[in-house]
This record gives structure tokens, sequence and C-alpha cells, in this order.
């Protein structure tokens, strides 16, 4: 097995999209006169490196390989996407703007956290694991992909695996919305009016329910910490507000992340006038 160390960009790829027309739009001729086509331009990169190192303590020897795969936004139509690109690097390192991502994957990928592994221990970086009877090997790593996206907003889903011991690996996800026209992520502050946090929790524990099949009386006999009191963070998927509720949130460990998704419609009246236009609500 062999890894690279320096930072790979492993793909370049350029996406034409029709969508709805909007800042940076480019319309195509048409022949039908009651038709128009605009292609909205969309253009990103994967961004990939991979590092492998040995661990010694006074007991034993290990390998951790450390692995990234980003799809990088470089082009949303017209719209400066600096603050998306800013937002990603500080989600996925806490890097600052000043940082670059090549020199933000750099950076991490050549990073290791000795107090994972005693504090004592000695790390080395290699070039490849070799041939050992340790039946666990240490992983860690972290992806970053575009799920969704149109001419007013794009969807990222940030990944996270690792295993430094024990009897399985975690993992977990943290998807968020950025609105492109507001240089925005979206958050439950500026999607929905003040005053309206109990109206939302209730719409959430209805949503809940129904998708377990049961009601809200008996969200606690289908395993949900009830009352729920937290509102899940917000993304939008598939047409939907989507609430993210990380494991232990609102239930045991054991159900893993908990999405509620909830049409727009539904909730209109308590949407924030800009959420609501970029949902494509009627108020």
């Amino acid at each position: 097995m062999r890894f690279n160390n320096p930072l790979s960009i492993a793909l370049s790829a350029l996406v034409i999209a029709t969508v709805t027309a909007c800042s940076g739009d480019k319309t195509d001729g048409s022949t039908n006169s009651d038709s128009t086509v605009t292609s909205f331009e969309i253009a990103q990169s994967i961004k990939s490196s991979t590092k492998s190192f040995e661990i010694k303590d006074s007991e034993s020897t290990y390998y951790l390989t450390k692995s990234i795969s980003i799809q990088w936004p470089e082009i949303f139509g017209d719209y400066d996407i600096t603050p998306l690109q800013d937002s990603l690097k500080v989600m996925m390192f806490d890097s600052g703007a000043n940082v670059s991502i090549v020199e933000s994957i750099t950076a991490w990928v050549d990073s290791v956290d000795t107090e994972l592994f005693g504090g004592n221990a000695t790390i080395t970086p290699i070039d490849s694991i070799p041939e050992t009877d340790v039946f666990y090997n240490y992983e860690v790593n972290i992806t970053g992909k575009l799920i969704e996206f149109s001419d007013k907003l794009a969807t990222y889903d940030i990944g996270y695996y690792y295993y430094t011991g024990g009897a399985h690996g975690n993992s977990s996800s943290h998807p968020f919305t950025y609105d492109l026209a507001r240089h925005a992520l979206l958050t439950v502050d500026n999607m929905f009016k003040p005053g309206t946090r109990q109206q939302l929790l209730e719409a959430i524990t209805r949503e809940l329910a129904n998708q377990l099949g049961t009601t809200p009386g008996r969200l606690a006999d289908a395993g949900i910490n009830t009352p729920i009191e937290d509102i899940g963070a917000p993304y939008i998927l598939n047409g939907s507000i989507v609430f993210r509720y990380d494991p232990y949130q609102i239930a045991p460990y054991s159900f893993g992340a908990i999405d509620v998704s909830i049409y727009p419609g539904e909730i209109a009246e308590l949407l924030t006038a800009e959420a609501a236009q970029l949902l494509e609500v009627d108020q």
C-alpha cells in the first residue's frame, strides 16, 4: 500500500448546470420564442492528500493513515464565493481566511495529536504501511462534499471518521447550507423570525413523530428524549428544511444522527422574509 505525502489535486471538473436565471446566468439561443434556457456555471476541484505514520510506544508499534478529500468550490456563477471557501476552511480545519486551502490541507495531514496515543509515543512519517500482524491500524479522515446546489444556495456535508483504538471507529457528518447572495451560512437565527422558537419546536416534534410512525405524545416510547428542547442545525436538501440532531442530542447514541425534514410551505409563517425568498415560499 502506497501513500503520497505531497498534496495532490486529483481532479478538476467544470459543471454547467441549467437552472433558473440569476446574477451570472447566460442565456442560450432558442428557436422557441416561448422558452429560454439559462446556464449557471459551477466549477470545483477535488483536492486530496494522504499521509501515513508509524507510532511506537513502550509496548508496541501501530500505524496511522490520515486522508482528506474535498470538493473545493471554484466558481458559482458570478458570485464572490470567498466567504464560502473561508467557511469550509473554518469548519474543516479551524483555519483562517489568510491561510490557503492547500496550506490548510497540508498542515492538517502533517499533524498528529500525540495525546491520542498517550503523549509519550514516537510518531514518524513513513512512505507506506508495511505488512503487519496488527489487526487494526489507526485511521483518521475528512471528506467535504457538495450534496446539493442551485443558483441561490449550496449545501455541503463535512464527514469525519476516526479510529484511534477501542472496539470500533467513530464517524460524524455535519451538513450546512450557504446562501450565495447573502454570503451567509443558514442558521436558525437568520432563517426564522424572532419569537417563533416554540412553534418551530412543535413543528419539528410533529414531523419527527410522523417519520417514526407514532404521535408526538408517544415519542418517548419510540426512544426519543422528550420534550424536544433543542432546534437541530438546519440545512436545505431536496427542497426541504432539514434539522440535524447529532447522536445523544435527542436520542441514545444507537440512533445515530437524526434528520427531521419539513417542507418550507408547512412553516412559511415562521420564516424570515429572506429565507422565504430563498426557498421561494409565499407568506
